[in-house]
C-alpha cells in the first residue's frame, strides 16, 4: 500500500488576520496591535492581493512622511503576494518557502480563497513526522 503524499491542507494552518485595500495605514497598524501580530493580508473579497508588514508601515509610509490616517494600505503593501495551494505537496511547498525566504505564505482553496497561512517551522515538523 503506496502512502498518500501529504500536503499543505493536510498541516496545521495558521488564522489569517486580514484587511481590505482601502483601509488606512492607520487602522492596519492598529488591528496589528491589537492581534500582536506583525503582518496582515490584504484582501478582496478572501482573495489575497498583497501583504503589510510592520516594516512596510515604518519604511513605506512613516519614513516617506505619507499621513497613516489618510493613506490607504494599498499604497504601502507588497504585491502581489506569493500563495500556495491548499493541495500543494508538502515538499514543494517548504521548498518553494524557503528559496523565497518565507516564514509565512497564504494558503487558498481552489477557489483562491484564503484559508489560513502556512508557516514554515510547522510545515517542516509534519513533514518530519510531528503533528500539532
Amino acid at each position: 500500500m503506496t502512502k498518500k503524499q501529504k500536503t499543505v491542507g493536510d498541516c496545521v494552518l495558521e488564522t489569517a488576520i486580514s484587511c481590505k485595500k482601502h483601509h488606512s495605514v492607520s487602522e492596519v497598524a492598529q488591528k496589528l496591535k491589537k492581534n500582536d501580530s506583525r503582518y496582515l493580508l490584504v484582501v478582496e473579497g478572501k482573495n489575497p492581493i498583497g501583504i503589510v508588514s510592520v516594516t512596510d508601515i515604518a519604511m513605506k509610509a512613516i519614513a516617506e512622511g505619507k499621513n497613516p490616517k489618510t493613506t490607504p494600505v494599498h499604497k504601502i503593501m507588497t504585491s502581489p503576494v506569493f500563495i500556495l495551494k491548499k493541495d500543494e505537496p508538502l515538499d514543494i511547498a517548504i521548498i518553494a518557502m524557503m528559496k523565497k525566504e518565507l516564514l509565512h505564505c497564504p494558503v487558498v482553496n481552489s477557489k483562491n480563497e484564503c484559508v489560513g497561512l502556512a508557516n514554515l517551522n510547522i510545515l517542516m515538523d509534519e513533514q518530519n513526522g510531528l503533528s500539532y
